[in-house]
């Protein structure tokens, strides 16, 4: 997986792992006492980080019918900036039922990303690679989780607007569009008519008899 076809392609989901589970983390961490120093009560706030997964639970049961449809490759740019807009919207002064609306948003943003990332991953690379990849993906995605937290603490901390806890979050989303967008095609993709793809390897078909 880090040979040189393979090298840009396992970058790039090494970065969008970490970006996915700082999304996750950061939401499941902080979401609650952010939604309260915007001015919410404890329950409200409770209930944002509640709907927050039932959206992520709801939201990934749907949009799987549209992958088996379209590719993992545009649901996971669709996930990543619905995540960056519904935090932009939770930064706003909006009618709870918006915001509600929103967080749910950003629940199928966060954990639907990850779960259609390593979807992506496993097809990407050959059978023989599959579980290593995924290893990769995972574990160094582990850094976002340990990231956010204390970042958004710090922020939270030094007495910023609540605000700028969102925008923390809202940048990965946007970078995370980018960056799937920079995956190439894999290599076994690229197999002529004929000829099948097995292990990355292209191999003539046996002629008929």
């Amino acid at each position: 997986m880090f040979s040189r076809d393979y090298l840009a392609a396992t970058l790039c989901f090494l970065a969008m792992s970490c970006l996915c589970l700082f999304m996750i983390y950061g939401y499941n961490t902080w979401l609650r006492e952010i939604m309260r120093r915007a001015g919410y009560s404890a329950g409200s706030a409770l209930g944002f980080l509640l709907m927050f997964n039932l959206g992520a639970v709801v939201g990934q049961l749907l949009i799987s019918f549209a992958a088996d449809r379209l590719g993992s490759k545009p649901i996971i740019v669709t996930t990543y900036l619905l995540a960056g807009a519904a935090v932009v919207l939770l930064s706003l002064r909006l009618p709870t039922a918006v915001l509600y609306a929103a967080v749910a948003m950003g629940g199928v943003g966060a954990m639907g990303t990850q779960t259609f990332v390593l979807a992506h991953v496993s097809k990407h690379y050959p059978v023989r690679m599959g579980a290593t990849a995924l290893g990769w993906a995972l574990g160094f995605g582990r850094i976002g989780s340990m990231l956010a937290p204390p970042l958004l603490g710090l922020i939270i901390g030094a007495g910023l607007a609540y605000q700028w806890n969102f925008y923390a979050l809202a940048v990965p989303g946007l970078i995370g569009a980018v960056l799937i967008g920079l995956v190439p095609r894999s290599p076994g993709e690229a197999a002529p008519a004929g000829r099948v793809s097995v292990d990355g390897t292209a191999r003539s078909l046996p002629e008929p008899t």
